[in-house]
């Protein structure tokens, strides 16, 4: 027995003055041909006709064999004919077992799931079985053999090898615990076993007469080790202990890259999953006014991301009052677009059942207050439209901009309060107020205010309300686009947060 330091090692080689191109051949088939033997002397033994093993190219697995069992022509009874055709029909199906459990093993050394096209689990198979019989032919070694850890980091299961029995692969995963030449590995060194008597105490998982066991690890990761077997008693250089640490990090770089290519599919499979999000909340926001006698109503919403907190909303009910909304929750992306749609959801089951956008408010709040752990929080901006009259009635919640145009000048309505989910005892305030023909109320949330200029200095209200101002026969919508250019000319800075703008007018 040797134990050799896993310190890294450099081969120094005199580079060739030409390009060499080396190419791996994969293995041909997946047969156990002693099995196949031993079958054939049975089947002799006990029915007295010998079985003739036909290779036959399989359609779907052209690069591999399978195989089928007829009986010679002899002068047998047909049960045996019969016989002999189903033992060859298990075998088949053995054979495209085996295949199956080791392409599925190969997926699992690499979490990457099963996929649509139907070799590639073969060939991910191929090309680490590929690799180690590379490694293990160079050093005169017969067999080789992959043992990764498990996610628990507690047990090492084997995933690939070359040159050992299929069924090794269906055998419970090896205990980390006991496993002492694996764990010595996996701390940096290169443990090397030529001598069968040692075998033991170092826990070989093979019958062998010598072993050297190394580890697989990317620079961050600890993946598991890599072991080669030989038949006979025999020492190994350093030069091939370095040619198989070169072997175990060709490994580990296939490792890694099916496992980028695993996160690669998950992650735009994600991706897909966050446009078809964000779509649905796009198509949430209300696409046509209603058609009343007494108000325009126009809003626009955008998000920050994909998916942000803000929302703007309009419901006319059941007494014909316009209702709008405005709201702002957290700080934009998909935690805020789960809150902005549970405070959608309940403002539109509430809303036929309040007299008041006060109750509104009371019970968004008492909602978000039970079913979350505090951290969830929204800015709301409520109001109630007489259907008949210039009568509005509106309460807010946190901090949400409500401007109030006349003929010739404009005032900011509100003062901010607690936003809804800080206070279970919160009582919100109904406020009143009768607009005349050609008054409009602007609201916006936040992500207005906070739109920077050149300078990097914040939105000017008085500027924004002059510029209002300036168009007295505008319409909602015209209001709304405004209130956009206005922040494209004077506020080009960047974006930070999601931005909703509503216009109420007074037809």
């Amino acid at each position: 027995m040797l134990l050799l330091p896993g310190y890294r090692r450099a081969v120094n080689a005199a580079s060739p003055e030409f390009l060499r191109l080396y190419r791996e051949s994969l293995p041909q088939t997946l047969a156990d041909r002693s099995l196949l033997i031993e079958l054939d002397k049975a089947f002799e033994r006990v029915t007295g006709t010998a079985l003739e093993t036909v290779l036959t190219q399989v359609a779907e697995r052209p690069e591999n064999t399978t195989s089928t069992h007829i009986p010679k022509r002899t002068p047998q009874v047909q049960a045996v004919h019969v016989l002999g055709t189903l033992i060859g029909q298990l075998w088949d199906e053995l054979e495209q077992t085996r295949a199956a459990l080791r392409s599925g093993e190969a997926e699992l050394a690499t979490s990457v799931p099963v996929i649509a096209r139907r070799r590639d689990g073969e060939q991910l198979a191929d090309r680490f079985e590929s690799i180690l019989r590379g490694g293990a032919q160079v050093i005169g070694a017969q067999s080789a053999a992959v043992y990764l850890l498990d996610s628990g980091t507690t047990q090492l299961k084997l995933r690939t090898h070359w040159n050992l029995p299929l069924a090794r692969l269906a055998e419970p995963a090896r205990a980390l615990a006991g496993a002492t030449a694996d764990l010595e590995a996996m701390c940096g060194h290169a443990v090397v076993l030529d001598e069968p008597g040692m075998m033991p105490y170092w826990n070989v998982p093979e019958t062998c007469g010598a072993a050297v066991c190394v580890p697989i690890a990317s620079a961050s990761t600890l993946l598991g080790t890599m072991w080669v077997f030989a038949d006979q008693p025999r020492s190994f250089s350093d030069t091939e202990i370095n040619m198989l640490e070169i072997v175990a990090g060709r490994m580990a770089a296939e490792l890694e890259r099916e496992l980028l290519v695993a996160k690669g599919a998950e992650t735009a499979k994600l991706e897909k999953q966050l446009d078809l999000a964000a779509k649905i909340q796009e198509q949430q926001l209300p696409q046509v006014a209603p058609l009343l006698d007494a108000w325009q109503v126009a809003g626009v919403t955008e998000q920050l991301q994909r998916l942000g907190g803000d929302f703007h909303d309009w419901h006319v009910t059941d007494d014909e009052r316009l209702m709008v909304a405005v709201a702002d929750c957290l700080d934009g992306g998909v935690d805020a677009s789960l809150c902005a749609a549970a405070v959608r959801a309940t403002w539109r089951a509430v809303a036929n059942d309040v007299r008041g956008p006060d109750e509104i408010l009371a019970r968004i709040n008492h909602q978000m207050w039970c079913s979350s752990t505090g951290d969830q929080y929204a800015h709301l901006f409520v109001a109630f439209a007489d259907p008949n009259s210039g009568r509005v009635r509106y309460s807010v919640a946190g901090s949400p901009t409500v401007l109030l145009l006349e003929r010739n000048q404009w005032r900011s309505l509100v003062e901010p309060t607690l936003a809804l989910g800080v206070d279970i005892e919160q009582v919100f305030a109904c406020h009143e107020l009768n607009l005349t023909r050609g008054q409009s109320l602007v609201t916006f949330t936040n992500g207005v205010l906070d739109a920077l200029d050149e300078r990097g200095r914040s939105l000017d209200l008085a500027k924004l309300g002059q510029w209002l101002l300036k168009h007295p026969q505008a319409s909602a919508g015209q209001l709304v686009d405004l209130v956009r250019d206005f922040l494209e000319t004077h506020c080009p800075g960047p974006k930070y947060d999601d931005r909703t703008i509503l216009a109420l007018r007074r037809r």
